[in-house]
């Protein structure tokens, strides 16, 4: 069965490029698992064009990799790998919640409470998919709210590379939040904010992303 929907006419090109983006951030793809861009045209209902398009954009940014001349493959997501995007994750995304607390409103708090509670609610009773849109939710209007479109436009980049690693964490069904105790983290930064202590949250997100990485590679060397 396709994981990936039919694609209209219309923007066509970002369109596809938008949705292997998707795939790849959902975890839809396994690491190393190599793709042609025929199959690919196929599943969409394209030309092999704004696949070949959308393929090379993916493989500027690390997600797809070339293997020879012809053959391509969902980057392999090593332990070396993880290491590297979580230290450079939890240098760069707690600046923009640092940068957001200096900047939030009560609107914007409200609204976080808002997708928190929305994404409480996929963790405890929704598919994986579910509680990834609602997690990327959650911290990606955090991170709008810090108002640099450069150090969002990494952190994106961040996530689409750590996309399968993302996806083994929520497939655990939450159970790795109740075995770190971490639970109520968002509520914890939501308070943070609240209290307009850019610090505290800085150190909230920061320990989220190393907590969270921690026991993941915990679980990979089980």
């Amino acid at each position: 069965m396709s994981v990936l929907p039919k694609v209209e006419n219309q923007t066509l090109h970002a369109r596809v490029y938008q949705e292997l983006r998707n795939a790849i951030i959902r975890g839809h793809f396994a690491p190393g698992e190599v793709v042609t861009i025929r199959r690919l045209a196929a599943e969409l209902g394209t030309s092999v064009m704004p696949v070949r398009e959308a393929i090379h954009r993916l493989i500027s940014e690390r997600a797809i990799e070339m293997q020879g001349s012809r053959s391509m493959r969902i980057a392999l997501l090593t332990r070396e790998k993880i290491e590297d995007l979580i230290k450079v994750r939890s240098m760069i995304e707690p600046e923009a919640v640092y940068l957001a607390a200096e900047r939030i409103g009560e609107e914007d708090i409200l609204e976080l409470e808002v997708l928190n509670r929305k994404l409480v609610k996929a963790i405890l009773h929704g598919n994986v998919d579910d509680k990834l849109l609602a997690n990327r939710a959650f911290h990606f209007a955090v991170y709008r709210i810090a108002a640099s479109p450069m150090l969002l436009q990494v952190i994106d980049s961040l996530w689409l590379q750590s996309g399968p690693y993302l996806q083994s964490l929520f497939a655990s069904a939450g159970r790795f939040r109740e075995e770190l105790g971490t639970e109520y983290i968002n509520d914890e930064l939501i308070e943070a904010f609240r209290r307009g202590d850019a610090e505290l949250a800085k150190r909230v997100r920061q320990q989220d992303i190393r907590l969270s990485a921690a026991w993941y590679l915990d679980h990979l060397d089980a």
